[in-house]
């Protein structure tokens, strides 16, 4: 994803806030569709992994014990974290058990995200911090 620079943000007519969203309905509308296994996509918020033979279901909402809009941002960057770690683009192609893993391995720190505000909005299309702002 790109950063956003102020001036242009202003020079457009859009805040930040705005093109922050814009990135990340970018993100869903371009990477959305694309299959992380038999029974899911990107944009599902529980991936299905039995059909491949395993019991495993990675659950992006209860990784953050939370739902909703506002932490759109945070469950994105999850999202394509583990997409990056199943399929074309990863360096080393994880089994889906070892991406699982590795993602409820991290709940502590996800969690930690989660109660500083970080990627997360008051609600859709309102400001969210990013981890540099920490």
């Amino acid at each position: 994803m790109q950063t956003i620079d102020p001036s242009q943000a202003v020079a457009d007519g859009k805040s930040i806030v705005e093109k922050r969203w814009m990135t990340l309905n970018t993100v869903l509308r371009v990477f959305g569709d694309r299959r992380v296994s038999a029974l899911s996509v990107l944009r599902d918020d529980v991936w299905d992994f039995r059909k491949e033979g395993l019991g495993y279901r990675i659950d992006f909402c209860a990784l953050l014990g939370a739902s909703g809009d506002n932490y759109l941002p945070l469950i994105i960057l999850l999202k394509i974290i583990a997409y990056c770690m199943l399929k074309e683009y990863a360096l080393i192609d994880r089994a889906p058990r070892t991406v699982y893993n590795i993602l409820y391995g991290s709940k502590p720190f996800i969690r930690w995200l989660v109660k500083r505000k970080c990627l997360v909005a008051e609600q859709r299309g309102g400001w969210f911090s990013l981890p540099s702002d920490m």
